[in-house]
């Protein structure tokens, strides 16, 4: 069985604009672990910017009201450089990696009933493998897919 629906001209810009807030969020949260690592406080990243360490707590949670002065704030206040690709739709491969592409046709996995929950500051991500009766399932090949 399959489907298909299109999403409106306004969903597209919306979705289009929440992959790119994210990816800078997720750009400057991976530098701001580092620069943890390394000593950096939020304090010192408010006197930087010349911003309360409240505001700077908050927009390292989560990008609720980022514009791109805030990503360029970080990016200058975390000593980073940040590089900016667009790439036509049509260009773009997706591909399917399979990670069973060396072994032989006979290999088994055994997946046991798992659940494994993901936290983002807001929200979570909940990924399971449900066998029937508790039991475990025996397939050729496991397949994860989070979207």
């Amino acid at each position: 069985m399959s489907f298909s629906f299109e999403l409106s001209t306004e969903d597209k810009r919306r979705l289009a604009f929440l992959r790119v807030r994210d990816a800078a969020f997720d750009a400057i949260t991976s530098l701001w672990h580092i620069r943890k690592a390394e000593g950096l406080s939020q304090k010192a990243i408010g006197e930087a910017l010349g911003r309360d360490p409240a505001w700077v707590s908050r927009n390292l949670t989560g990008p609720a009201n980022w514009t791109m002065k805030t990503f360029g704030e970080f990016v200058e206040a975390l000593g980073g450089h940040a590089t900016i690709t667009v790439t036509a739709k049509e260009s773009m491969s997706v591909g399917n990696y399979d990670i069973y592409s060396d072994c032989d046709d006979d290999t088994s996995v055994v997946l046991e009933p798992i659940e494994l929950t993901l936290t983002r500051p807001i929200g979570a991500i909940v990924v399971s493998l449900q066998a029937p009766n508790d039991s475990p399932i025996v397939t050729p090949k496991a397949v994860a897919y989070a979207g």
